[in-house]
């Protein structure tokens, strides 16, 4: 069973390494056809995510955003990178970022994400705002692949950062902040997880509308109303008024979206447990059929058939806990060990735990 961290309290080492392998993965050949453009295997998760917004229509959500899917499409999505990272050193796990918590730029600051031997830090506004410091920096990390959905990114190789800002309606750069505790806990009081007609706003095509569809849990944690404006703020934190590398479609271009996106899964897995009568909606049955891919049991790309909202809503059935699970350890392993799922030799870094461990407790 793989444990995930919060950020705050890796080790220098363990930020090393989890630094290290996703550098090999981006110097890794990638394993879609060279005619889609992705250099590596790395960029083959900003190529996806791009995807996933190709089919979106004024009224259809794309695969992974404005939709009930959102969710568990980006649960399988950073899963799937971490696989892909403990295949280069299986002692690394997924850390989370508590954007709650540790919310200052200062990378001096305890738990601060920001330092030089992990996301490194904010971009210099004396090169465009190019991210200078930390691993990520030079030729480490070449930007390949850009958002054509929105033609006006910037084709700017160097991974990109304005942390705190916006520019309003009216043009000006005013500051933001990240999500607060109380905007995050508000959050998780809301329900259902999702409501007809299905889509977040009434017009995909015309997000700065606004005019929300109905209130539900998956529409609020993604960000398109409510305070805190969770998910979507993190990403404008984090791109500011310059619309850095993750304002666009391309955001995991910056290696802090899968942090951001732990933390995302981590509060969905916290409200499934707050509200177990609470089922994924739509279930695709009866007078409750969603979009294509948002549905209980719709395969959601690319995947395949295998992979669907219904496949992937107990989290500890793909191999992987927070270390901020409510469910009993023992509770979690057995259901790990009952379902196969092999676990790794005993490391620190992730705090994997095997059959042997269990069998002492």
């Amino acid at each position: 069973m793989r444990i995930r961290k919060n950020q705050a309290n890796l080790t220098h080492n363990e930020r090393l390494a989890f630094t290290n392998a996703l550098l090999e993965l981006k110097r890794r050949p990638s394993r879609l056809p060279s005619s889609l453009g992705s250099t590596s295997r790395y960029d083959d998760y900003v190529y996806w995510h791009l995807m996933s917004m190709m089919d979106q229509t004024s009224t259809k959500p794309g695969s992974a955003h404005g939709g009930p899917a959102f969710l568990p499409w980006h649960r399988y999505f950073i899963n799937q990178l971490e696989l892909d990272l403990q295949q280069i050193d299986s002692t690394v796990t997924l850390p989370y970022w508590d954007w709650t918590v540790n919310n200052s730029t200062d990378p001096s600051v305890p738990g601060s994400p920001w330092t030089n031997d992990f996301m490194g830090g904010d971009g210099d506004p004396n090169q465009g705002y190019a991210v200078t410091t930390g691993p990520f920096t030079g030729d480490n990390w070449k930007l390949t692949l850009f958002d054509d959905h929105h033609s006006d990114e910037p084709q700017d190789i160097r991974l990109r950062r304005q942390f705190g800002t916006l520019k309003n309606s009216s043009g000006a750069t005013i500051l933001i902040n990240l999500p607060t505790n109380s905007e995050v806990q508000n959050c998780l009081l809301e329900t259902p997880y999702y409501v007809s007609p299905w889509r977040a706003f009434q017009d995909l095509n015309n997000p700065s509308s606004m005019t929300v569809t109905k209130p539900s849990f998956c529409n609020r944690l993604e960000g398109w109303y409510g305070d805190g404006r969770i998910h979507n703020q993190v990403h404008l934190w984090i791109a500011g008024a310059t619309q850095g590398s993750m304002y666009w479609m391309s955001s995991p271009n910056d290696p802090v979206f899968f942090l951001h996106h732990a933390n995302v899964d981590r509060l969905w897995a916290q409200w499934q447990v707050a509200n177990p009568n609470e089922g994924y909606h739509p279930t695709g049955t009866g007078s409750e059929v969603g979009p294509t891919g948002h549905n209980l049991n719709d395969p959601m790309k690319p995947w395949g058939n295998s992979v669907t909202p219904n496949s992937v809503l107990n989290h500890h059935s793909l191999g992987y806990a927070y270390d901020t699970d409510s469910t009993p350890l023992s509770e979690i392993l057995m259901h790990a060990f009952n379902t196969d799922i092999t676990t790794e030799k005993k490391v620190s870094i992730g705090s994997f735990i095997t059959r042997e461990d269990l069998e002492k407790m």
